[in-house]
């Protein structure tokens, strides 16, 4: 048994992400119409959040926890907790929060649409909650969307 867990998890749902999310933020530029456009995803962080003022718009995926649903001799089924992060700033707050609220419904299409693409089944595990502003440009806000993985073929991790 090769063991993955959240690592492999994380790098599923990060490749599904940059293989999916340039066609979905044009449908939803298309779909809205309001000459707000959301821009290319610019970086993917894995595991935790940068150091630095991250790329603009960012997205995170943070490991937050896994849990062990059930245990053999040879096997382990684990849950996976994994925070997904949107970063994105303005200076106009207005357009910052509809940019956040799209990238974040953007996000959660793309989980409901490619179950079956990236090998995990999801669940949304509560709020999504919004920080509060970076009060300097580029006024970074972000959304907290908590989700948990299951393997989807019933494997074991």
């Amino acid at each position: 048994m090769s063991l993955v867990l959240m690592e492999g998890a994380i790098a599923a749902l990060k490749s599904y992400f940059e293989d999916t999310i340039a066609d979905k933020l044009d449908v939803l530029d298309a779909e809205y119409d309001d000459g707000i456009v959301l821009a290319d995803i610019q970086k993917f962080y894995e595991g935790n959040f940068p150091r630095s003022t991250p790329a603009t718009p960012s997205v995170i995926l943070h490991g937050e926890s896994f849990d062990p649903e059930e245990q053999e001799d040879d096997t382990l089924y684990i849950k996976n907790y994994i925070n997904i992060t949107v970063v994105c700033g303005d200076a106009d707050p207005e357009v910052r929060f509809k940019r956040l609220s799209r990238y974040t419904r953007a996000f959660i299409e793309l989980l409901q649409e490619g179950e079956a693409t990236y090998g995990y089944i999801h669940w949304l595990e509560g709020r999504v909650e919004v920080s509060n502003t970076l009060a300097v440009p580029p006024f970074l806000q972000a959304a907290v969307l908590p989700i948990s993985l299951y393997p989807a073929s019933g494997e074991s991790y």
